[in-house]
């Protein structure tokens, strides 16, 4: 069975419980010689490790690992800032956000997103669009294809996190504001709308993509009362 660890916690001397996503959801699982340097299994005291992984039950609470094959070690790769920091993001996100239903629909989505960012540089597609679909499986589902008020595809001037999404010239109160440029707009969408993490198609200028994970820090702050702060990484 394929795993991604999340977090791991010290259980014993040498053994860490870790908390794990996996297709079906949630696992929970304990690993013995985690802190023992000799053991093959030290390799795996880093969150977001890929593992192709094999259990046995027995006197623990959680299934032992029996043994695995290494798939993707992402913390290895830590001389490129930009990666760390979205390798740091993406576990925030997942250690304060998702609950242990949202596991299951969101593994594929994870998975992906770290291979992706092995095998090419596209950080901010990933961040932007790990980031949309955290907040759609918590409930928060955004229009960004017509008025999220009205309906019409026509004159569309602002999005708003409150209302929901996209807003036309008609049914944009005065008192809101008009914060994100023609570009950014261009670029919610395709986040949202994405099926894979590639948005080349858009083009889109990396100050955008700063400017949207700052907006989704706001909102995640204001609905979910907790922060991603490694997303203030990215200011350096």
């Amino acid at each position: 069975m394929k795993v991604i660890i999340l977090s791991i916690n010290t259980y014993k001397d040498k053994e860490a419980v870790i908390n794990s996503i996996c297709p079906t959801g949630q696992l929970t699982f304990i690993v013995k010689g985690l802190y023992d340097p000799k053991s093959r299994n030290a390799q795996l005291n880093a969150p977001m490790t890929i593992i192709n992984a094999e259990f046995v039950e027995g006197s623990y609470q959680f299934p032992v690992l029996k043994r695995f094959e290494m798939i993707l070690q992402p913390m290895k790769n830590t001389e490129d800032y930009l990666y760390l920091s979205t390798i740091l993001i993406l576990g925030q996100l997942n250690n304060k956000i998702l609950q242990p239903e949202d596991y299951a629909p969101m593994y594929e989505w994870l998975y992906n997103g770290l291979v992706t960012l092995e095998k090419s540089k596209k950080y901010y597609d990933v961040m932007l669009i790990y980031t949309a679909n955290v907040l759609r499986v918590s409930g928060y589902e955004f229009e960004v294809n017509r008025c999220v008020m009205c309906g019409t595809n026509k004159n569309i001037v602002a999005f708003s996190f409150s209302d929901g999404g996209f807003l036309c010239r008609n049914c944009l109160e005065e008192e809101e504001k008009k914060d994100l440029t023609p570009s950014q707009m261009l670029l919610i969408r395709a986040v949202f709308n994405a099926k894979t993490y590639d948005l080349s198609k858009i083009k889109y200028d990396l100050s955008d993509g700063k400017v949207l994970m700052f907006k989704f820090y706001e909102f995640i702050n204001d609905m979910f009362g907790t922060s991603i702060n490694n997303i203030l990484m990215l200011n350096h």
